[in-house]
């Protein structure tokens, strides 16, 4: 201000914020399907500053403003209907200035998927290496299924029809088991199949490195490696020179074995297979020895 006397000093500045902030959704991610209760966020940014972000579910408030950053909030999707929604987020600042993000669509999913085990089917006996498969189906999506074997997982989940594993019933003990697989959709719903009983009934795996200990003129001591964990013992037999056909001539508990009363000068072969209630081995290699 001015009169005859001179100027005034300047008043203070009025500052003028016309300009809106930025606002988009983070998470859940556009077209997801969701279940339960998930994190819904959003980033917001201004000239000034942000005071406020309040979340909308079909345009419609969800839950109270978020007033400071990290802006998310946790939505119980249980009480919204199963089908599409949107998601969006409406960002303020203390000009009141405002802008809505743009929404995200996201599909509520209430329903568990289905399925069941197609293979091996219930009270099979199974050996060797077999595979497990299971029929999977949801009404949004299948993300994945995971075997198991006697409740623990069986391998890796696999994501692609058709599902399946490979299982080396080796590695599993003799007897009764259960098959199960875990179908989880795109939502995270999950779902158990009824249990298929198996019976795993595998022979021991074969001994090997069968060795020449010593000799006599009436007897050959020789030993072998183990290689089973579920063997009741091993059979040893006996063939006569080159070309003689193998008999049984033992039944041993341990890995070494001394045939006695043969006789002095003459070449035997020696063969050693494991055994168990289910079966027997394979052989070891043969062993050609003469005696002094």
């Amino acid at each position: 201000a001015e009169n005859g006397a001179g100027v005034s000093a300047w008043s203070n500045t009025a500052y003028i914020d016309n300009i809106p902030p930025t606002v988009s959704m983070t998470a859940p991610a556009n077209n997801a399907a969701v279940t339960g209760t998930i994190t819904v966020a959003a980033t917001a940014t201004d000239n000034v500053g942000v005071v406020g972000v309040q979340f909308l579910f079909d345009n419609v408030n969800l839950g109270a403003e978020i007033l400071s950053a990290p802006y998310s909030l946790s939505w119980n999707t249980t009480p919204a209907a199963t089908g599409p929604h949107t998601l969006a987020a409406r960002a303020r600042d203390a000009a009141n200035n405002q802008t809505t993000s743009t929404s995200i669509t996201v599909t509520v999913d209430h329903t568990a998927p289905s399925g069941s085990i197609t293979s091996p089917t219930a009270n099979a006996a199974v050996s060797g290496t077999i595979t497990v498969t299971a029929t999977a189906t949801d009404n949004v999506g299948v993300a994945r299924v995971q075997f198991l074997l006697d409740g623990a997982n069986l391998g890796a989940a696999t994501t692609t029809t058709p599902y399946s594993v490979s299982w080396n019933t080796t590695t599993a003990t003799a007897g009764a088991h259960t098959l199960t697989a875990r179908i989880t959709d795109t939502a995270g719903n999950s779902f158990t199949t009824a249990a298929v009983p198996v019976t795993v009934s595998n022979g021991p795996a074969a001994p090997t490195n069968l060795t020449f200990v010593g000799a006599t003129t009436s007897s050959v001591s020789m030993k072998w490696t183990n290689n089973a964990n579920n063997q009741q013992g091993f059979y040893v037999e006996r063939s006569l020179g080159m070309f003689g056909t193998f008999s049984r001539i033992a039944t041993v508990n341990g890995t070494s074995f001394t045939a006695t009363g043969l006789a002095t000068k003459t070449s035997y072969r020696f063969r050693v297979q494991a055994f168990n209630s289910t079966g027997t081995s394979a052989y070891t290699n043969a062993m050609q020895v003469t005696t002094y």
